[in-house]
């Protein structure tokens, strides 16, 4: 009687356990259609991307233009107010790619908050200032990052509530796109010096790569890798 029990027990046992591995291998064929699904979509986003990114650079070196015209140095002493804006909705655009993925605020909170400080300040500054100096262009380095860190860490915490309250990535990230552009270019006028169509034309292509790389990044990639798949996502998440 005891050897049929315990044979039926470990038939049971088995039982559950192939039930268990085969919960797990949905689990894990799910986990990467998910992945899948995110990097098609990522793929697509960069892509949409370019002709943006040309269009706001553009748009940002007519106004140049027209300052000149008129005798105007546009963005002047900008660069500071035009960062920390930037960062805010950076901060914003992340987490709410990332609330439409997953659940925990805090965990969205910390990634929209990391997320914005590491990539604005490469967009906004440490890129901008690495290519000046690869083309020897006299430049200034100013990080706000390790002048005002105060500042920085309260703006993008706020941000990042705004994102969770917001969810709305598709507005923040739009408007993210477009104050990029113009952080990294009031950095060029603020702190680089720019003399003759070769150094313009190189502060043009670093406009459109900081647009279509690191907004990328920020908004889709980092909240993307770091969500659960217990949301759905939609386009433009």
């Amino acid at each position: 009687m005891r050897e049929q029990t315990k044979k039926l027990l470990k038939e049971d046992l088995k039982e559950k356990e192939f039930a268990l591995d085969k919960t797990e291998a949905k689990k894990e064929i799910s986990h990467l259609k998910h992945i899948k699904s995110n990097w098609k979509l990522f793929l697509h986003e960069f892509d949409e991307h370019l002709p943006f990114a040309i269009l706001v650079s553009v748009i940002a070196f007519v106004l140049i233009g027209l300052g000149s015209f008129f005798d105007v140095r546009f963005g002047a002493g900008m660069f500071e107010p035009i960062h920390f804006v930037h960062l805010f909705f950076s901060a914003a655009a992340t987490t709410a790619v990332y609330s439409k993925y997953s659940s925990g605020i805090f965990r969205g909170l910390s990634i929209g908050v990391i997320g914005a400080i590491l990539v604005g300040s490469i967009s906004d500054v440490l890129f901008p200032h690495f290519v000046a100096f690869l083309f020897q262009f006299p430049a200034i380095f100013h990080l706000p990052l390790y002048e005002a860190p105060l500042i920085v860490l309260l703006v993008s915490v706020v941000g990042s509530i705004f994102g969770i309250l917001l969810k709305k990535s598709a507005f923040s990230h739009s408007i993210h796109v477009f104050l990029s552009v113009f952080a990294s270019l009031f950095y060029l006028v603020n702190y680089v010096h720019l003399n003759g169509l070769f150094a313009w034309v190189i502060a043009f292509l670093i406009l459109v790569l900081t647009v279509w790389l690191p907004c990328c990044l920020s908004d889709l990639a980092i909240p993307m890798l770091f969500a659960k798949n217990n949301k759905k996502c939609g386009h433009h998440c």
